[in-house]
């Protein structure tokens, strides 16, 4: 039975590999977004980290415990223009054989849009949107850690929309002494069961991504590398408008090389947290694709490097974060608090 599981989840990561592209190829593209400050300021990519908060067992399902239970948290990001990004994620303990659940919705609202007709004569409005809906179960065995999330996800745009069922999976090694992690996971592996238009297939943003995290036992600081888009060894983009130079002897056309160097710390993801207390913590990120991807100019030098931190009040906790884009950045907020004092209170 082993070897049949295994034998399934090869063919389907060759599968991936074989069709899957990154930059805009694929759709339901939102399910690799957060709008979880804790996960955007340790660089956006992470399956490691845990430790009571509900929201990162949509990173890994693996690492769903009973000290998610009860942990509520909601999280807000705005993209430019204003467009909502919310995220509701909740930690429940049904007891007995079934143990703790994570439980979340996404929704992104783009807003009412101009529609025009083929020379651009505004002729109405119309408006989009993006929402997943996901659970997750995790099982153990003695130091090992095994999960997966399933996903009801959909979108609209005007009268077209698209629905789609995917799942990840996930496994974690937790060291039974030491503040270390290693977590390995499958993402977003599903189909669309209806699409935007009839017959169109609608490709998922499927991911493999292997991390470990480390606090060292004397030091206020955990470390923590992800390895994103193992399914797929060069995913760099040569922009030509940025890459291309003039030879000055020949006057022919070259594109710039990307460098092997380069591109493995494209796949790489790096983050700390600063743990100056138990109620306060800093946090800071790199994302090395981000940087190259999204730095044309000097302005955007800062593209891919995140920052924020968390301080909890009262049993509320409070996380704000603050990560560079393409010469801006974007706030990420999220409040969060254990409801099951208030059944206690109520008892």
């Amino acid at each position: 039975m082993f070897q049949k599981i295994i034998y399934i989840i090869s063919f389907l990561l060759i599968s991936f590999a074989t069709h899957a592209q990154i930059g805009g190829r694929r759709s339901f593209e939102y399910l690799n977004l957060s709008a979880n400050p804790r996960t955007m300021a340790v660089g956006g990519v992470n399956n490691t980290l845990s430790h009571a908060d509900a929201n990162m067992f949509l990173n890994n399902p693996a690492l769903i415990d009973s000290s998610m239970a009860g942990n509520a948290t909601f999280n807000f990001s705005s993209f430019y223009t204003g467009i909502p990004h919310f995220l509701l994620t909740y930690g429940h303990d049904f007891g007995g054989s079934i143990g703790t659940i994570g439980m979340g919705l996404q929704y992104i609202r783009y807003g009412n849009i101009q529609e025009t007709d083929e020379a651009g004569n505004v002729i109405g409005e119309f408006s989009a949107a993006d929402y997943a809906i996901t659970a997750g179960k995790s099982f153990e065995s003695g130091n090992f850690k095994f999960g997966v999330n399933a996903k009801l996800i959909g979108s609209n745009i005007a009268s077209y929309t698209a629905f789609g069922f995917t799942t990840d999976l996930g496994g974690a090694f937790v060291h039974p002494t030491k503040d270390l992690k290693v977590g390995l996971t499958i993402n977003n592996l599903g189909f669309s069961f209806k699409n935007y238009i009839s017959g169109d297939y609608l490709k998922m943003p499927f991911d493999v991504r292997l991390g470990v995290s480390f606090k060292p036992e004397h030091m206020p600081l955990r470390f923590s590398v992800t390895a994103h888009n193992l399914y797929r060894w060069d995913i760099a983009y040569n922009d030509p408008a940025f890459s291309n130079t003039i030879d000055p002897f020949t006057g022919q056309t070259q594109t710039k090389k990307i460098s092997f160097t380069d591109k493995l710390f494209r796949h790489l993801v790096f983050g700390t947290e600063l743990i100056l207390s138990k109620n306060f913590h800093l946090r800071f990120g790199y994302n090395h694709l981000r940087n190259r991807e999204l730095r044309f100019t000097e302005a955007t030098r800062l593209a891919g490097f995140s920052g924020g931190l968390a301080f909890k009040v009262k049993g509320w906790e409070f996380a704000y974060t603050r990560a560079s884009f393409n010469g801006r950045a974007r706030s990420f907020i999220a409040l969060s608090k254990n409801i099951q004092s208030f059944f206690k209170k109520s008892e």
